[in-house]
């Protein structure tokens, strides 16, 4: 790669942007928009009032903060990530700092401006609020909220939930300007609801008990930098015992989606969810126990991208 040196950078740039989380962000609502809204609309013979290319720029403007989070987040975490994983510090060798914030201001404009397009599509100004307040929030994480105790780790568990639910309020909006098209999926709006609440739940508690796994493995650049993770403040075996709390939790919401699938009929769904949420859970209740080490922590956390993964597909399932 040393011979082609702008190849090197466009790879370095995708690394930058941590392409494979985006990917998951865009299939994701690509899977609640078609997979659970427009399954539940079909029930009806109603058809989903938001144009394919309204959705398709909402996807974009989530997809630009996001990857504008990342940026700004490595912008901040310079001196800790020279600590916790120095073979992954792009901010100072592959790109300078003023190259870092030049590419989080163009990622954030054009976030803002495609969320702009979408709110002009649903006809409403309140949902237009929503960008710059996501973009303020991923900053203010950066700056602060990621070194005290649990806020950072509230505020990522929230926006993973709301990556769900962005599709669900865009929808609702275009319905309300659409009265002819609210009334005809009027039978179906519950569920979808329903479901769309039980995904974004799951992604807020598996986002939630990673964040405070990836705070164990970073404890030591956390510890140099000063912040007051729950980890540093508390101690790791608090954090374990918070984790396994969370984990039980997870189990129980699971258990009970998959009772209320299995009854309404979603048989699959509940298969899918016992065989590869519920059994995974279990597995990583144990693993986090007997962790002790670094890479153990490492591994729990690949585990739970997985899970969310293996939860989000999911949706696939539903029609069946």
């Amino acid at each position: 790669m040393e011979s082609y040196p702008f190849l090197t950078k466009i790879i370095q740039f995708f690394r930058l942007l941590r392409w494979p989380n985006l990917l998951v962000v865009a299939i994701t609502q690509l899977l609640i928009k078609f997979f659970v809204i427009d399954y539940f609309y079909s029930i009806t013979g109603a058809q989903s009032p938001l144009p394919v290319l309204v959705f398709a720029m909402l996807s974009l403007a989530t997809i630009m903060i996001a990857a504008g989070g990342y940026v700004i987040n490595d912008y901040f975490d310079t001196e800790t990530d020279r600590i916790n994983k120095p073979d992954k510090l792009f901010v100072g060798n592959a790109f300078s700092r003023q190259q870092v914030v030049f590419i989080y201001l163009m990622l954030s404009i054009a976030a803002l401006l495609a969320g702009a397009y979408v709110s002009f599509a649903v006809s409403s100004f309140r949902f237009a609020l929503v960008f710059p307040a996501v973009n303020m929030m991923l900053w203010l994480y950066s700056a602060k909220y990621k070194r005290e105790v649990l806020s950072g780790n509230l505020l990522v568990a929230a926006l993973s939930a709301l990556v769900i639910l962005m599709v669900w309020l865009a929808e609702f909006f275009m319905l309300k300007s659409n009265p002819a098209f609210f009334v005809e999926a009027q039978p179906v709006l519950r569920s979808i609801f329903i479901f769309t609440l039980a995904y974004s739940g799951f992604a807020f508690f598996v986002s939630l008990v990673r964040e405070i796994v990836k705070d164990i493995e970073d404890a030591d650049g956390d510890l140099a930098e000063g912040c007051k993770t729950f980890v540093i403040a508390f101690g790791v075996a608090a954090s374990k015992r918070l984790i396994i709390v969370l984990l039980m939790l997870i189990l129980l919401l699971i258990a009970v989606a998959i009772y209320f699938l299995i009854t309404f009929s979603f048989v699959i769904t509940g298969i899918w969810l016992g065989i590869f949420t519920f059994l995974p859970v279990v597995y990583l209740f144990f693993k986090v126990k007997s962790a002790s080490a670094k890479p153990d922590y490492s591994r729990i956390s690949m585990l739970l991208k997985l899970l969310m993964i293996f939860g989000v597909l999911s949706m696939l399932t539903l029609s069946y």
